[in-house]
């Protein structure tokens, strides 16, 4: 991995994406489909609630869901704790924080071999150490993530 000065802009081929670290995996999201990453903070809770739906926080004035990552991937809830963060993204229009575990930093990420998703939508990508995992649209990942891919609440 490289840091930011190391990877200015990205090829047709290449995107640079943040990486940033959830459930003890490592996740990267091209940067153009980050708004920002701010300190995690306090969140109001939704009735009723939705598995994966943090709550809500305000971000500038602005209301925001908060999509708790790890919880998505199957893992316990927790408690926030002052090293965590929220990287801001707005698919579809929609201010959303997720909840993640840490900002690790950025990489170049060669895209060439992967069928990028249909409608324009970013590419996320799930690495294991440097391995592809799995990926697609952040629209879609935050979809599944909020519903377990199946609609689930709770």
């Amino acid at each position: 991995m490289r840091d930011a000065a190391a990877c200015e802009g990205g090829s047709a081929l290449n995107q640079t994406c943040l990486v940033f670290s959830a459930a003890g995996r490592s996740f990267a999201l091209p940067v153009k489909a980050v708004e920002r990453i701010v300190a995690a903070a306090e969140t109001t809770a939704v009735d009723p609630p939705r598995r994966g739906l943090k709550g809500l926080v305000n971000v500038a004035g602005e209301v925001a869901p908060v999509v708790d990552v790890a919880r998505c991937l199957g893992q316990p809830e927790r408690e926030m704790e002052l090293t965590d963060r929220f990287v801001l993204v707005r698919p579809g229009g929609r201010l959303t924080a997720l909840w993640v575990e840490a900002v690790d930093g950025v990489c170049d990420l060669d895209v060439a071999d992967l069928p990028l998703p249909v409608g324009g939508g970013s590419v996320t990508v799930a690495l294991d150490g440097d391995r592809l995992l799995s990926f697609c649209a952040l629209e879609g990942l935050l979809a599944d993530l909020c519903s377990g891919g199946r609609g689930e609440r709770g």
